[in-house]
């Protein structure tokens, strides 16, 4: 049983790394996917994966590797999953961005993440006075100076 596991595994890294990276990058397994973002570099390519995929774990991965502050941006404002914005705030250094999603994002925890890294005082006494969710109301008022 060992033996044709790992006969299956090396198979599997084989033809993996026979094919070229953007073919691994649009595969239908988001474990190759995965591997494949591990081998890569290319920030397009990085970026158009954190953007696109279909699959929330390998947008993450994606998310780990990219340098590229708007695509990020574009994460943090409109991935679908609330986990995948998260993170994407996370390493998001643009105010603007960080306001926005701060303001409008549906939901409440990640509009808290962004209430913690926002700097803008006008935004978060918006928050502070509108926010429709009590407990980001409560953080923006104790965010304010």
């Amino acid at each position: 049983m060992n033996r044709l596991f790992f006969t299956l595994i090396c198979g599997c890294l084989m033809f993996i790394t026979a094919l070229p990276l953007q073919a691994q990058l649009s595969d239908s397994n988001p474990e190759i996917r995965k591997l494949a973002l591990e081998k890569s570099d290319n920030q397009n390519a990085i970026s158009r994966v954190a953007l696109k995929d279909k699959d929330p774990e390998v947008r993450k991965l994606a998310l780990l590797k990219l340098n590229n502050q708007n695509a990020i941006s574009r994460v943090a404002l409109k991935d679908k999953d609330p986990e995948v914005r998260k993170l994407a705030l996370l390493k998001l250094n643009n105010q603007d961005a960080i306001s926005r999603v701060a303001l409008k994002d549906k939901d409440p925890e990640v509009r808290k993440l962004a209430l913690l890294k926002l700097n803008n005082q006008d935004a978060i006494s918006r928050i502070a006075l509108k926010d429709k969710d009590p407990e980001v109301r409560k953080l923006a008022l104790q965010r304010l100076k």
